[in-house]
């Protein structure tokens, strides 16, 4: 029951049209994904930010840019409840 409750029926498209159809649905929801995620170019890095930066010991600002291990995604994402939504704040 839970799943079919889950699944997305169809989709306003952004001319106002509701779609069922998943051969339009499957572009449009990539296209909106690929707008929400990609990276504006344009803007400046916050000066603020970076003279916050500062502030922080060496060994904190090193641990910020340490690159991501693979075994760190794979240790969260199995960490996760099944059929589980983000909070309100993104966590």
């Amino acid at each position: 029951m839970r799943r079919k409750r889950n699944k997305i029926q169809g989709l306003f498209l952004e001319n106002g049209q509701w779609s069922t159809d998943n051969v339009i649905l499957q572009p449009e929801a990539i296209n909106y994904f690929k707008q929400l995620f990609k990276v504006d170019q344009s803007t400046t890095p916050n000066t603020l930010l970076v003279n916050d930066m500062s502030r922080l010991s060496e060994q904190c600002r090193d641990s910020l840019t340490t690159p991501v291990l693979k075994e760190e995604v794979r240790n969260v994402v199995f960490s996760m409840k099944s059929y589980k939504a983000l909070g309100l704040d993104g966590f």
